[in-house]
C-alpha cells in the first residue's frame, strides 16, 4: 500500500500540472495509491504520521522543507514506510545529495526500482527538554541563515536561486548576530555555524566527508573577525566561497573557519536556528546522529 503526499507551492508549482503522470506511474508500481495534498504547514508532518503502520511506502514531492516534515512525523515511530521522493523545491540541496532527479518520470524510475537504503538523521533536543526535532540534512546558526525561511515562495517561483542572492544581498548592513557558540567542542565568537548531515547548502558542494549513513555529522564553524559590519560580511562569504573551491576532504581549523567529525555536539545561539531551511527556535540545543534511522528510494 502507497501514500502520496504533495506540496502544490514547491518550486513552482509544477507537481500538480503532473499529478495525473505521478498517480498513474505509482498504482502501477504499487496498485492502490491514496494521495493527500498539504495546504499549510504541518500538513506534511501530521499526513505521514498517520501514514506510519499503515502503509508500507511513503512517496512525496515538494521541496527540502516537504522533506523536513516528513522525516519529523515519521522518526519517532517504530513502523516506518519506506520513502519516496520526487523533488519539485528550488535548490534541492536533498535530492542533489542522493543523487535523485528534478525529472518526474527519472524520480519515478528510481522508486520504480524499489532500491532502497537506510540513511542517517539528525535529532535535535532543547535545552528545556521539549519534545525533540529532527533534520534531514542542515542545523544553521548565525549570519545568512534566515534567507532560507524569510524567502517567500512568490520571490522564488519568479526568480529561482537568484531570489536567495537577492535576499542575502539585504544582510550586508545588518548586525550579525551575538552568543552563537558550539559548546560541545568549544568554539566561540563565531559568524555562522554549520551542523550538516550534508554534502551540499544552498545548492554548492561544501562538504567532501558527507556519507548518508556513517553515523556522523560534519561540523562548520565559521569564525567572527572585524568590527565592520560589511567587511565581516564579504569575510563570511569569500569564506563559504573558498569552501566551494577547496572542496577539502577531513578535519581542519584556519584563521577563518573549522570543520570536524562527530557523533554529537552542543550548540547555542540567541538568534533562531534552521532546520533544514525552515524557521527553529533559539536558545541551546544538543545535536546527534541517528544512525540508518530511515529507508529512502535511491540510486
Amino acid at each position: 500500500m502507497c501514500i502520496f503526499i504533495y506540496n502544490p507551492a514547491a518550486g513552482k508549482g509544477k507537481v500538480k500540472k503532473r499529478l495525473p503522470l505521478i498517480i498513474k506511474r505509482l498504482e502501477e508500481i504499487f496498485g492502490s495509491v491514496t494521495v493527500k495534498e498539504t495546504t499549510q504547514k504541518g500538513d506534511a508532518v501530521n499526513f505521514a504520521r498517520e501514514a506510519c503502520g499503515v502503509y508500507n511506502y511513503l512517496i512525496f514531492s515538494g521541496g527540502d522543507g516537504t522533506f523536513n516534515e516528513i522525516i519529523n512525523g515519521i522518526a519517532e515511530k517504530e513502523q516506518r514506510p519506506v520513502l519516496g521522493y520526487i523533488p519539485q523545491g528550488t535548490t534541492n540541496d536533498i535530492a542533489k545529495n542522493f543523487r535523485l532527479s528534478k525529472n518526474t518520470n527519472k524520480a519515478l524510475d528510481i522508486i520504480a526500482e524499489k532500491k532502497a537504503a537506510d540513511i542517517d538523521i539528525i535529532k535535535i533536543v532543547n535545552s528545556d527538554d521539549s519534545a525533540p526535532s529532527y533534520a534531514a540534512y542542515v542545523v544553521a546558526g548565525g549570519s545568512l541563515v534566515s534567507i532560507s525561511y524569510a524567502t517567500t515562495q512568490k520571490r522564488k517561483r519568479r526568480w529561482g536561486k537568484a531570489a536567495y542572492f537577492f535576499d542575502s544581498l539585504k544582510l550586508a548592513n545588518q548586525p550579525i548576530p551575538t552568543e552563537l557558540e558550539c559548546i560541545e567542542p568549544s568554539h566561540k565568537n563565531l559568524s555562522l555555524l554549520l551542523v550538516l548531515k550534508s554534502r551540499h547548502i544552498a545548492g554548492f558542494r561544501i562538504n567532501k566527508d558527507y556519507a548518508p549513513d556513517n553515523g556522523k555529522i560534519q561540523v562548520i564553524a565559521i569564525k567572527r573577525r572585524g568590527k565592520n559590519r560589511v567587511i565581516r560580511y564579504i569575510r563570511l562569504v569569500c569564506t563559504l566561497l573558498s569552501l566551494r573551491v577547496r572542496f577539502k576532504r577531513g578535519d581542519f581549523e584556519s584563521k577563518t573557519v573549522c570543520r570536524f567529525s562527530s557523533t554529537h555536539v552542543k550548540v547555542d545561539s540567541q538568534s533562531n536556528w534552521s532546520l533544514d531551511g525552515e524557521e527553529g527556535i533559539a536558545g541551546e540545543l544538543k545535536i546527534t546522529v541517528l544512525n540508518r534511522h530511515i529507508r529512502l528510494f535511491k540510486l
